[in-house]
């Protein structure tokens, strides 16, 4: 089974020696191939394309025991001093070639934005900076989100990295030069209809000139705003064309190094979730004798780490596909009781069982950041209370067989938790896709104990069965023993 499935994931690689069109007509012939023939596909992945010094895929800890999961990496730090520049350091281009030097060794994101501080404070002199990021929730709606807010002139970077506000797209001076990807120069704050002045009363501090700046990518799209305010130049200074110059020309640099250090950062973060759900995996097929231990084992095991405050999982009935034969409940606070039992047979609210039979039924998976605000499904507008439900948000994921052509069971989460405050917020596309590759190692230990369970019937029928046809000869010996004696 596990062969399968593997099979049913790997993808012939076409060898292109003569260039991109002929690597498009293989993958074509490969694709015409693979849809005229049932067989599985050949697996042609060599352990050769992986001969370079790659991280060990499993390591031992402290203990001794095997695990996927590698200690953090430690971040090489490098030293955040600012420089002076002096005035004879030759022309405006290898200034500009010193200072995109010194970034370009650096990989943190957080340390970087700093370091870029540095450098636009010896460009421009200003007297606070601010560095905002592009990011997309959920539902593909663009914010920004400051790595470093509010910065002046010597602070370290741990005081830096202290503020973090979220900002709308295309709100305010930041969220306009983010949308539009054109810088503004503004001598007064408060003569600008999009200034916010809320943020003066907030930090106490009095905006009167600001340079925002957009960062871009190779592929000209904006992945970050740089914001300079207040010129340092004697009182009431305001940004000149030279400064806009030399912000505009740096930023260019910063925006190629920017989305380096993002991608060596989301590397980084595809990595580690690999490893736990590789190691979550190998927790799963620990057990497989007992449909209800495994159950118990893939709740606890989402809820602590996905930090959800109630997991249900729900498995289809074999003999009636239109319900469930029985479900398994666990909330945040009985997953250290090893002890009690939270089987139950179907006693779940209504609202969550609509949910899981809409996703069984349409093999999707199913966010949903506010249930009560979510008016898309009729039962949802029958039940009004839904604070005596206790259910914010929710995530509903198929649980899928093999080979991934049958919905075995369904996997919900209600209420993810803010990992510090505790706060229920909604669930991300993260998220989404994290519990859609769990649950592909879920079908397979729930189908293969499932298969286990009802080879144990099989053979406890069998031997009943022969135990009843022994007996049943044993009675048939003992009548003709008896009716012989009779005679």
């Amino acid at each position: 089974m596990v062969n399968a499935w593997f099979s049913e994931r790997v993808h012939t690689i076409p060898v292109c020696k003569e260039g991109t069109k002929h690597h498009s007509e293989a993958c074509s012939c490969s694709t015409r191939t693979e849809s005229t023939n049932s067989t599985p596909p050949t697996r042609k992945i060599s352990a050769s394309e992986f001969d370079r010094p790659l991280r060990p895929i499993v390591i031992k800890d402290s203990v001794g025991t095997v695990s996927f999961l590698s200690d953090t990496e430690k971040k090489e730090q490098m030293p955040l001093q600012s420089r002076t520049l002096g005035t004879n350091a030759g022309d405006q281009c290898s200034r500009l070639l010193e200072l995109v030097k010194d970034i370009s060794s650096h990989l943190d994101v957080t340390a970087l934005c700093h370091k870029i501080f540095l450098h636009i404070n010896e460009l421009i002199a200003a007297d606070r900076y601010s560095l905002f990021l592009v990011c997309e929730d959920s539902s593909n709606e663009k914010f920004l989100i400051s790595r470093l807010f509010d910065v002046a002139e010597g602070s370290t970077l741990e005081e830096a990295s202290n503020n973090c506000i979220r900002l709308e797209w295309n709100k305010g001076i930041v969220g306009h030069v983010a949308a539009f990807g054109q810088p503004l120069n503004i001598k007064n704050a408060y003569e600008d209809p999009r200034f916010n002045a809320e943020v003066d009363q907030i930090t106490g501090y009095k905006t009167q000139s600001i340079l925002c700046m957009p960062i871009k990518n190779h592929r000209e799209e904006v992945v970050g705003v740089a914001q300079a305010i207040n010129k340092k130049s004697g009182g009431g200074a305001t940004f000149t064309e030279q400064d806009e110059k030399d912000f505009a020309a740096y930023l260019a640099f910063c925006g190629i190094v920017l989305h380096n250090a993002q991608l060596y950062e989301t590397s980084l973060l595809e990595n580690r979730r690999n490893q736990v759900l590789l190691d979550l995996a190998s927790l799963i097929f620990e057990e497989q004798q007992s449909l209800e231990v495994i159950l118990k084992k893939i709740a606890a095991t989402i809820i602590s780490f996905m930090q959800v405050q109630k997991c249900t999982i729900f498995i289809v009935d074999e003999d009636c596909s239109d319900s469930f034969s029985s479900v398994f409940h666990m909330e945040y606070e009985e997953t250290e009781d090893s002890s009690e039992t939270h089987k139950r047979d179907n006693d779940t609210n209504q609202i969550n069982y609509m949910y899981a039979q809409y996703a069984k039924n349409t093999m999707e998976p199913l966010n949903i950041p506010h249930v009560c605000q979510d008016k898309r499904f009729p039962w949802a507008n029958e039940c009004s209370d839904c604070t005596n439900q206790h259910i914010e948000s929710l995530l509903c994921t198929p649980i899928k067989n093999g080979k991934k052509n049958k919905v075995i069971g369904v996997c919900q989460l209600a209420n993810k938790m803010e990992e510090n405050s505790g706060k229920i917020k909604a669930f991300n596309r993260n998220d989404e896709q994290f519990l859609e590759a769990f649950v592909i190692f879920c079908g397979l230990g729930i189908q293969n104990t499932q298969m286990y369970e009802a080879v144990e019937r099989a053979m406890a029928k069998q031997i009943v069965t022969l135990e009843v046809r022994i007996n049943q000869g044993n009675l048939y010996a003992l009548f003709l023993s008896w009716n012989s004696c009779c005679l």
